[in-house]
């Protein structure tokens, strides 16, 4: 309980009235200019009325350009990070563009959306179950030729958030896979250095559409070279940020059409069942040298292997 001398509340009654005139003078002069608020804006900051809440903005947004009508006017879309069940206004209209030789790129929380509409995990070739700990994963190139990964080099260690797929949505002999960890990251799910297949990047048909789907980019030092956090200190250096944004780019490039490259399965060995044992061939240390030397290359993992345990469903 607050309790107010009459003086004080005197002082203070005083500075309100001081505020409200204040602020009553900023809003006439605000509504005087080009840039006032229109009626609906005006009746929200009086609090008379609610705002818009974030899903109905972005259903309208969705209305706007995901409509069949409008989907006519783009050559692809972009599933950035997005995340939950997005309110497509059609959804067999969006998948049908696809196939009919659309594009479709996204990264990340791209496959940890629409989990009630199962066609779209089919389309992108994979949904996201879970993740660890952030950590540093060893992530194997398997095809040096292909634009997204033409830069990237044999392996490439990155500080990340690394996803691992429902083992039921996800087929690896049905996707170009481009990049993989075949190492378990310290991630606090598993054995450190064990063999696991992760995948991580891969491209796939969808009738005549392309997919480009890429799961790094949580971090701002993957996505960004220039990036500083307060403390000052990246745990990623710009040089992964820049190999992440030339592997996006080139994805992206495929996608539209604009570079070729294989879009054929490229390991054609189906996983086991979760947990079962891995060969010790695709582990490091074991593994065969990836074109242009490291470890992991597309040759240790023609033996068949195995997801993790967690990554069933």
């Amino acid at each position: 309980m607050l309790f107010r001398s009459a003086a004080r509340a005197g002082e203070l009654g005083a500075a309100e009235q001081a505020l409200a005139t204040a602020r009553a003078s900023g809003f006439a002069a605000l509504q005087a200019s080009a840039n006032k608020l229109t009626t609906d804006q005006s009746l929200i900051l009086a609090g008379v009325r609610q705002p818009p809440s974030v899903n109905d903005q972005v259903t309208k947004v969705l209305a706007t350009y995901m409509s069949a009508a409008s989907l006519a006017n783009y050559d692809a879309i972009y599933f950035d990070s997005t995340v939950g069940e997005l309110p497509f206004p059609d959804k067999d209209a969006f998948f049908k563009w696809v196939a009919d030789g659309h594009a479709v790129i996204a990264n990340h929380a791209g496959s940890d959306s629409m989990h009630q509409t199962p066609e779209y995990a089919k389309m992108l070739g994979g949904e996201f179950m879970i993740h660890g700990q952030q950590a540093v994963g060893t992530i194997v190139n398997f095809d040096a030729k292909h634009p997204a990964t033409a830069n990237w080099g044999a392996f490439r260690e990155v500080y990340e958030e690394l996803y691992m797929f429902r083992a039921n949505n996800y087929d690896r002999t049905q996707l170009h896979t481009l990049l993989t960890m075949v190492e378990q990251p310290a991630d606090g799910r598993g054995v450190p250095g064990a063999p696991v297949w992760y995948p991580v990047a891969w491209t796939k048909m969808y009738g005549k559409g392309r997919v480009f789907f890429t799961s790094l980019g949580h971090r701002e030092d993957v996505i960004d070279p220039t990036w500083k956090p307060a403390n000052g200190e990246r745990m990623n250096p710009p040089e992964v940020a820049m190999a992440f944004q030339e592997h996006l780019l080139g994805g992206i490039r495929w996608a539209l059409g604009l570079r070729e490259a294989s879009v054929e399965p490229n390991i054609k060995t189906v996983l086991p069942a979760p947990g079962a044992t891995l060969p010790a061939a695709a582990g490091r240390g074991g593994a065969a040298a990836a074109p242009g030397g490291g470890r992991g290359g597309p040759a240790a993992a023609t033996p068949p292997v195995a997801t993790p345990a967690a990554a069933g469903r």
